[in-house]
Protein backbone atom coordinates (compact mmCIF):
# COMPACT_ATOMS: atom_id res chain seq x y z
CA UNK A 1 0.00 0.00 0.00
CA UNK A 2 3.17 2.43 0.73
CA UNK A 3 4.83 1.63 -1.71
CA UNK A 4 1.78 2.65 -4.67
CA UNK A 5 1.09 5.31 -2.59
CA UNK A 6 4.97 6.78 -2.89
CA UNK A 7 4.67 5.46 -6.33
CA UNK A 8 1.44 7.95 -6.95
CA UNK A 9 3.43 10.97 -5.18
CA UNK A 10 6.40 10.62 -7.20
CA UNK A 11 4.57 10.28 -10.54
CA UNK A 12 2.55 13.38 -9.79
CA UNK A 13 5.85 15.27 -8.67
CA UNK A 14 7.69 14.18 -11.70
CA UNK A 15 4.56 15.43 -13.35
CA UNK A 16 4.54 19.09 -12.21
CA UNK A 17 8.10 19.30 -12.61
CA UNK A 18 7.92 18.40 -15.94
CA UNK A 19 5.31 20.44 -17.20
CA UNK A 20 7.19 23.84 -15.00
CA UNK A 21 10.04 23.71 -17.22
CA UNK A 22 12.73 20.98 -16.02
CA UNK A 23 16.05 22.34 -17.65
CA UNK A 24 16.96 19.53 -20.61
CA UNK A 25 20.39 19.77 -22.90
CA UNK A 26 18.27 19.19 -25.52
CA UNK A 27 14.36 19.68 -26.86
CA UNK A 28 12.36 17.37 -26.44
CA UNK A 29 8.54 15.83 -27.41
CA UNK A 30 7.06 13.03 -25.44
CA UNK A 31 3.91 10.87 -26.24
CA UNK A 32 1.84 10.13 -23.10
CA UNK A 33 1.08 7.22 -20.94
CA UNK A 34 -2.82 6.16 -20.95
CA UNK A 35 -5.13 3.28 -20.27
CA UNK A 36 -8.72 2.37 -22.12
CA UNK A 37 -11.06 -0.47 -22.59
CA UNK A 38 -11.87 -1.98 -25.88
CA UNK A 39 -14.38 -0.16 -28.11
CA UNK A 40 -13.21 2.96 -26.60
CA UNK A 41 -11.75 6.47 -27.69
CA UNK A 42 -8.69 7.13 -25.89
CA UNK A 43 -6.47 10.65 -26.13
CA UNK A 44 -2.79 10.29 -26.57
CA UNK A 45 -1.28 13.84 -25.33
CA UNK A 46 2.02 14.92 -27.20
CA UNK A 47 4.25 17.59 -25.22
CA UNK A 48 7.33 19.71 -25.96
CA UNK A 49 9.95 20.29 -23.42
CA UNK A 50 11.98 23.08 -24.91
CA UNK A 51 15.47 24.17 -23.62
CA UNK A 52 15.73 27.87 -22.18
CA UNK A 53 18.12 29.38 -25.03
CA UNK A 54 15.96 27.36 -27.55
CA UNK A 55 12.54 28.55 -29.02
CA UNK A 56 10.55 26.14 -31.46
CA UNK A 57 8.58 27.50 -34.17
CA UNK A 58 8.04 23.68 -35.70
CA UNK A 59 7.57 20.53 -34.71
CA UNK A 60 7.14 17.28 -37.68
CA UNK A 61 6.42 14.08 -35.63
CA UNK A 62 6.05 10.59 -37.11
CA UNK A 63 4.78 8.06 -34.68
CA UNK A 64 3.66 4.57 -35.05
CA UNK A 65 1.22 2.58 -33.69
CA UNK A 66 -0.37 -1.04 -33.92
CA UNK A 67 -3.00 -0.50 -36.59
CA UNK A 68 -5.22 -3.52 -35.76
CA UNK A 69 -5.74 -2.19 -32.62
CA UNK A 70 -6.39 1.71 -32.95
CA UNK A 71 -7.50 3.12 -35.62
CA UNK A 72 -6.43 7.13 -35.76
CA UNK A 73 -9.77 9.64 -35.42
CA UNK A 74 -8.69 13.06 -34.92
CA UNK A 75 -6.40 15.66 -33.66
CA UNK A 76 -8.09 17.58 -30.55
CA UNK A 77 -7.78 20.38 -27.79
CA UNK A 78 -5.22 22.58 -26.71
CA UNK A 79 -3.17 24.49 -29.80
CA UNK A 80 -5.60 22.30 -32.14
CA UNK A 81 -8.16 24.84 -31.01
CA UNK A 82 -5.91 28.16 -31.64
CA UNK A 83 -6.03 29.67 -34.64
CA UNK A 84 -2.38 31.18 -34.91
CA UNK A 85 -0.97 26.84 -34.90
CA UNK A 86 -1.29 25.28 -37.90
CA UNK A 87 -1.61 21.38 -37.07
CA UNK A 88 -1.87 19.17 -39.50
CA UNK A 89 -1.96 15.06 -39.15
CA UNK A 90 -1.84 12.62 -41.98
CA UNK A 91 -1.77 8.96 -41.88
CA UNK A 92 0.98 7.67 -43.94
CA UNK A 93 -0.05 4.09 -44.72
CA UNK A 94 -3.51 3.77 -44.06
CA UNK A 95 -3.22 0.25 -45.29
CA UNK A 96 0.17 -0.82 -43.67
CA UNK A 97 1.40 -3.93 -45.97
CA UNK A 98 4.63 -5.94 -46.34
CA UNK A 99 7.40 -5.22 -43.62
CA UNK A 100 4.96 -2.42 -42.26
CA UNK A 101 1.85 -4.50 -41.57
CA UNK A 102 0.12 -4.14 -38.76
CA UNK A 103 2.08 -0.76 -38.10
CA UNK A 104 0.40 2.33 -38.99
CA UNK A 105 2.29 5.73 -39.66
CA UNK A 106 0.96 8.69 -38.74
CA UNK A 107 2.88 12.43 -39.79
CA UNK A 108 1.67 15.14 -37.12
CA UNK A 109 3.08 18.97 -38.04
CA UNK A 110 2.46 21.74 -34.96
CA UNK A 111 3.54 25.49 -37.09
CA UNK A 112 3.51 28.33 -35.45
CA UNK A 113 4.75 31.06 -37.16
CA UNK A 114 3.55 34.08 -34.85
CA UNK A 115 4.56 32.92 -31.61
CA UNK A 116 7.01 30.14 -30.38
CA UNK A 117 4.76 26.82 -29.53
CA UNK A 118 4.56 26.65 -25.40
CA UNK A 119 6.16 24.22 -23.04
CA UNK A 120 3.82 21.36 -21.70
CA UNK A 121 0.96 19.62 -23.81
CA UNK A 122 0.62 20.80 -27.42
CA UNK A 123 -2.54 18.84 -28.24
CA UNK A 124 -3.97 15.20 -28.56
CA UNK A 125 -4.47 12.49 -30.76
CA UNK A 126 -7.53 10.35 -30.49
CA UNK A 127 -7.62 6.82 -31.62
CA UNK A 128 -10.35 4.06 -31.76
CA UNK A 129 -9.51 1.50 -29.56
CA UNK A 130 -10.72 -2.14 -31.61
CA UNK A 131 -13.73 -3.76 -30.27
CA UNK A 132 -11.47 -7.19 -29.92
CA UNK A 133 -8.40 -5.91 -28.19
CA UNK A 134 -7.45 -8.34 -25.09
CA UNK A 135 -5.54 -6.11 -22.29
CA UNK A 136 -2.15 -5.91 -22.73
CA UNK A 137 0.07 -2.62 -23.06
CA UNK A 138 0.41 -1.04 -26.77
CA UNK A 139 3.81 0.57 -28.10
CA UNK A 140 3.57 3.89 -29.48
CA UNK A 141 6.52 4.64 -31.50
CA UNK A 142 7.67 8.46 -32.16
CA UNK A 143 10.76 10.44 -34.25
CA UNK A 144 10.66 13.60 -34.27
CA UNK A 145 12.14 16.59 -36.03
CA UNK A 146 12.35 20.51 -34.92
CA UNK A 147 12.61 23.72 -36.04
CA UNK A 148 13.47 27.16 -34.30
CA UNK A 149 11.69 30.70 -34.13
CA UNK A 150 11.22 32.82 -35.21
CA UNK A 151 13.00 31.51 -38.67
CA UNK A 152 11.61 28.08 -39.29
CA UNK A 153 13.66 27.15 -42.00
CA UNK A 154 16.54 26.71 -39.17
CA UNK A 155 16.38 22.79 -37.92
CA UNK A 156 17.43 22.29 -34.26
CA UNK A 157 19.40 19.57 -33.70
CA UNK A 158 19.57 16.98 -31.46
CA UNK A 159 16.14 16.62 -30.46
CA UNK A 160 14.86 13.71 -28.37
CA UNK A 161 11.50 11.89 -28.22
CA UNK A 162 10.11 9.85 -25.89
CA UNK A 163 7.36 6.48 -26.82
CA UNK A 164 4.44 6.41 -25.49
CA UNK A 165 1.89 3.49 -24.34
CA UNK A 166 -1.40 2.57 -24.30
CA UNK A 167 -2.65 -0.01 -21.39
CA UNK A 168 -5.73 -1.63 -22.58
CA UNK A 169 -7.42 -2.94 -19.27
CA UNK A 170 -10.43 -5.34 -19.11
CA UNK A 171 -13.96 -3.31 -19.18
CA UNK A 172 -15.10 -3.32 -15.59
CA UNK A 173 -18.33 -5.36 -14.95
CA UNK A 174 -21.10 -4.26 -12.59
CA UNK A 175 -23.75 -6.18 -10.72
CA UNK A 176 -26.36 -4.80 -9.19
CA UNK A 177 -30.16 -5.67 -7.71
CA UNK A 178 -32.58 -4.48 -9.67
CA UNK A 179 -34.96 -3.85 -6.98
CA UNK A 180 -32.40 -2.19 -5.18
CA UNK A 181 -31.57 0.53 -7.94
CA UNK A 182 -35.21 1.75 -8.01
Amino acid sequence: MRLGLLLLIGMVSFGQSHAQGVEVANPRLSLGITSSTSGIELEVPITLTPTRDRQIGKIQAEMTFPSQKLTFVKVAGYLATEEDVNIQANLLNPEPTGENEGQGVLEVTLESPAKPLPAGILTMLVFQVSEDVQPEILSLGLHSRMWGFPDLSREITPVESYEGRVSIQEAAVFFGCFFYMH
